[in-house]
């Protein structure tokens, strides 16, 4: 994973998905309201006009998930903690954990829940828990 850049964070995901050409998008932590359509930053690089996000009136949303034109992108499960797509037969979990652990709880129950009833599965993203410290 890259290092944080100073520049426009627009210009940085042009960067990552020109090098890295990937079908399907997840953004966390945007800190900005999602707009009506996808921003055309993306959309000129053959990203779908229409994404997911997990955006509510009371709470602005903390994932946003984007896929590649001629794409077919189903919504499997949807939460604050996570957004579950269907893409053929993958299923795929973007994942941005809350940091109190007892929030963080109830992701891991719905994660179980959808690991239950499908397969294949990959769950990515900042799951905000450190495994061990140096």
């Amino acid at each position: 994973m890259r290092g944080i850049r100073r520049q426009n964070p627009w210009t940085y995901l042009e960067e990552i998905v020109k090098e890295y050409k990937p079908e399907l998008l997840g953004i966390v932590e945007p800190l900005i309201r999602p707009p009506a359509k996808l921003p055309l930053e993306l959309g000129r690089l053959g990203f779908d006009s229409m994404f997911l996000h997990n955006d509510t009136p009371s709470k602005v949303g903390n994932i946003w998930v984007c896929w590649r034109e001629g794409n077919v992108v189903t919504l499997y499960a949807l939460s604050q903690q996570h957004i579950t797509v269907k893409v053929g037969n993958l299923v795929l979990s973007f994942v941005h954990a809350n940091s109190a652990y007892g929030i963080r709880r109830s992701l891991w129950s719905e994660l179980t829940q959808i690991g239950l009833a499908v397969e294949p599965w990959d769950v990515v993203g900042d799951f905000n828990i450190v495994l061990m410290s140096k």
